[in-house]
């Protein structure tokens, strides 16, 4: 017979809320559909991947030889951008789905006693409501800027690359490589830390 600890651990997906869930919720990006999964990936590597090869090779950084590592040599780069970010978030859905499979099995299996559903109901509502939190995310988007502006800060660049050219009176960033600290580099940390979070 269904009890209220088996409605919450059925809606106990970890991945489906917070304030960017929705968005991408409005944005169609949500879904394990073939087409939503498509979707979210070509949407996420053309806001990131194809403005910075867009811009490298518009000021000629792409590919050849003006600069030392030019934008198509950077494999880290692609690997960031056509694969981590894409990934991070097509696999939401699934993990998810698997997360309230396994929530249902603490119930169906035995493993949480009847004297112990209220204290398992209020596990469950914890890990909602710090899912939901709004106030987390926004700490998260903080420190995917923070991390982001120590990483640039941090980071000693020799020769000219596609996103930095290293000249005598110092070092500036290219058009890609503003795009690349201001929004892609923020998104990927900020993507990281939320499945963290969740985790």
């Amino acid at each position: 017979m269904p009890t209220a600890t088996d409605d919450q651990s059925r809606s106990f997906s970890l991945t489906e809320g917070g304030p960017t869930y929705r968005i991408e919720q409005r944005l169609g990006l949500i879904g394990e559909q073939s087409a939503h999964v498509l979707r979210t990936a070509m949407i996420a590597i053309s806001v990131t991947w194809v403005p910075l090869f867009a811009l490298s090779a518009m000021q000629g950084n792409a590919i050849g030889h003006a600069v030392a590592v030019p934008f198509l040599r950077d494999f880290s780069v692609h690997a960031r951008f056509l694969l981590s970010v894409p990934l991070l978030l097509v696999a939401e859905p699934i993990v998810g789905r698997h997360w309230a499979r396994a929530a249902r099995h603490f119930i169906t299996s035995g493993l949480v006693t009847q004297e112990d559903f209220q204290r398992f109901d209020e596990a469950v509502k914890r890990g909602l409501a710090s899912r939901d939190s709004a106030t987390a995310e926004v700490l998260m988007v903080i420190l995917a800027c923070v991390i982001t502006a120590v990483a640039l800060i941090s980071t000693a660049v020799h020769v000219s690359t596609w996103f930095a050219l290293r000249t005598n009176s110092g070092v500036t960033l290219t058009w890609s490589g503003w795009w690349f600290t201001l929004f892609c580099v923020p998104v990927f940390q900020f993507l990281t830390l939320r499945w963290l979070w969740r985790q």
